[in-house]
C-alpha cells in the first residue's frame, strides 16, 4: 500500500464524536502515514465561474446575501455561531493539532479555527460531516482565512471522500503542494497497491494570508471544480468509484511531517446535494 493509500484509509477510520459542551474540540488523535503531494500541473485557467463568488470582505453570511442557508434533507449549513459551535458535525479528527471556535468570524461572532502544533509526524485538525442521503454530487461554499500555511510539502484544507462498503476509496481535495494551491484527486486501488489515480491541477494563482476569501467546490461523479478568491480550476474524467458519497472535511485534513505550524479559519459552511 502506498503512502497516500495509507493516508486515505486513516481519513475514514476512527472518527471521534464531537463533545457539544465545549468551545474546544479535544479528542484523541489518529495515526497518519507520511505523504508527499504531486507537483501541480500548469493547465489552470483564469476565473470564469458561472457561480457567483461572494466577497467575504462584506462580512455578510448567506442569509444576509439574500439566500438563507437552512438545514434540510439535502443541505447542511453552519456559521459556528450557535450556542454549541461545532455540534452539528459528525465528528472531528486531530493529530498534532486542535480545533477551537473563536470570535473572528466573517459573519460575527465565531469561526472555526484549525491549528497545527509543532511536533513529529503528520498532522490534522478538522471537522467531518457525513452528508445525509449519500449524495453522488455535492456543492459546497465556505469562507476561509489562511494562517501562515507552510510553503513546503503538503497541506490539505477541504476534502470530499467517497466510500464503498464503509471503506474510503476516492478523495477530491483542495491543497497546497510546495506552495502551489491545487485541486487534486486520489483513487485507491482495490488491492491496496499503487493508486489508480493520483493527480492535481494548479489553481494558477496565489492565495492571501490572514485575509478572508470565498471558496466554492463542486464534485460530481465525473467532474470537480474549485473557485478560490476568484481563481477557478476544474478536473474532468474523475475516477470516482460507484458507491455512497460524500463526507466533507474542513480545516486541516492532512499536513505532511515537515509542516510544523499554521492553520485555517473556516466560516459560513453551506453544502448541498445536487440533482
Amino acid at each position: 500500500m502506498g503512502v497516500r493509500a495509507r493516508r486515505l484509509a486513516v481519513l475514514g477510520g476512527g472518527i471521534a464524536l464531537l463533545g457539544a459542551c465545549s468551545l474546544v474540540v479535544d479528542t484523541a488523535g489518529l495515526d497518519d502515514a507520511a505523504a508527499t503531494g504531486d507537483a501541480a500541473s500548469p493547465d489552470a485557467r483564469a476565473a470564469d465561474d458561472a457561480s457567483p463568488i461572494r466577497d467575504a470582505s462584506t462580512g455578510s453570511d448567506a442569509a444576509d446575501a439574500g439566500t438563507p442557508c437552512v438545514d434540510g434533507p439535502s443541505r447542511f449549513c453552519d456559521d459556528f455561531d450557535s450556542p454549541l459551535p461545532g455540534s452539528k458535525w459528525s465528528g472531528t479528527k486531530k493529530k498534532r493539532g486542535e480545533v477551537t471556535f473563536e470570535n473572528v468570524g466573517v459573519s460575527p461572532p465565531r469561526a472555526m479555527h484549525a491549528k497545527l502544533m509543532a511536533g513529529t509526524g503528520t498532522a490534522s485538525a478538522q471537522l467531518i460531516k457525513e452528508l445525509a442521503g449519500n449524495p453522488p454530487s455535492v456543492h459546497c461554499e465556505l469562507d476561509m482565512k489562511l494562517e501562515a500555511i507552510a510553503a513546503t510539502s503538503e497541506t490539505d484544507v477541504v476534502s470530499f471522500i467517497t466510500r464503498v462498503g464503509g471503506v474510503d476509496k476516492h478523495v477530491v481535495y483542495f491543497a497546497t503542494f510546495n506552495g502551489v494551491w491545487s485541486l487534486a484527486e486520489y483513487a485507491a486501488a482495490g488491492d491496496g497497491g499503487m493508486p489508480l489515480v493520483d493527480r492535481s491541477v494548479s489553481l494558477g494563482a496565489a492565495l492571501p494570508d490572514a485575509t478572508w476569501f470565498h471558496v466554492i467546490m463542486e464534485v460530481t461523479p465525473i467532474t470537480a471544480t474549485l473557485a478560490a478568491n476568484g481563481a477557478f480550476v476544474t478536473l474532468g474524467s474523475l475516477s470516482t468509484p460507484v458507491g455512497s458519497a460524500h463526507n466533507v472535511q474542513v480545516g486541516v485534513s492532512y499536513a505532511s511531517e515537515s509542516v510544523q505550524s499554521g492553520g485555517v479559519f473556516i466560516d459560513n459552511v453551506d453544502c448541498r446535494s445536487l440533482p
